[in-house]
């Protein structure tokens, strides 16, 4: 019994709210609901309804096409960020100098794959004892290196790509003149690919930077052909009369509702 009384009372609530929501389309005074329900007034009823309907599509249809040149505008832009991105990024990453894993160490010089390290140097009386300490990072791809022998050392000459000469010198006492050689050798030897690289690093950088201002130009020249098809639809939506048509015909039948009922429907 519970069940069925809770059935008809939602059945009820649910009846009398579709009625209200009727009665906000079809609008009469409460002694007057004939207006809003009964079949001889159905026409009046359709004429108003089509009438509803035709302005909500004209609208709907306008708004739809006003939002093709911002959605057009959003894609470009959208696009030309991610291509431009990825290249920055590759950019970027080209554009690191890393030093790279030690290789290679003798006296107050630290060999990386991509750099050399002088390190500073701590004298006594005896000898010359290098530290951890770094003085200064030269990357190998911008440096040329020379052996030079002198009385008392031999000295590891490197210039940078300033022109300024930097040494690292090794006591005949202490360092075996041919390990000095052929230390002063690798580092040479590791310039050439270091060299190569870097010239490969800035080719693909020029070529990236290119694409870059490519893929500006182009949405630029999207972004202005977009622009003009948002003027030429806003000339052809000011130059149809669609929606004219279907605001008169509406306000038309609002008035002719009122005059039917005394009561006008809302916008």
């Amino acid at each position: 019994m519970s069940n069925l009384v809770g059935g008809l009372l939602a059945a009820t609530v649910l009846g009398a709210g579709y009625a209200l929501y009727w009665l906000t389309l079809y609008p009469c005074r409460l002694t007057e609901l004939k207006f809003a329900f009964r079949p001889e007034y159905a026409p009046h009823r359709q004429a108003l309804k089509a009438a509803r309907e035709q302005l909500r599509r004209v609208r709907e249809n306008r708004a739809e096409e006003a939002s093709g040149p911002a959605r057009r505008r959003k894609e470009i832009l959208g696009a030309r960020n991610r291509e431009v991105g990825k290249r920055e990024a590759e950019i970027s990453r080209l554009g690191r100098e890393e030093e790279g894993e030690v290789v290679g160490r003798l006296g107050a010089l630290r060999l990386h794959e991509h750099a050399l390290v002088f390190l500073a140097v701590k004298e006594s009386r005896e000898e010359q004892e290098a530290t951890t300490e770094v003085e200064k990072i030269l990357r190998l791809a911008r440096i040329e290196v020379s052996l030079k022998l002198g009385g008392q050392c031999t000295y590891v000459e490197v210039m940078d790509a300033d022109g300024m000469w930097r040494s690292a010198e090794y006591p005949h006492g202490q360092y075996d003149e041919r390990e000095v050689h052929r230390f002063e050798e690798r580092i040479r030897n590791q310039t050439l690919p270091a060299r190569q690289d870097l010239v490969r690093r800035e080719e693909r950088i020029a070529t990236l930077q290119a694409q870059i201002e490519q893929i500006n130009a182009r949405a630029e020249e999207e972004l202005r052909k977009a622009d003009e098809a948002e003027q030429e639809l806003l000339e052809a939506q000011r130059a149809d009369e669609r929606l004219d048509r279907a605001e008169k015909r509406w306000r038309e039948e609002r008035r002719a509702w009122k005059e039917l009922t005394g009561c006008r429907p809302r916008e």
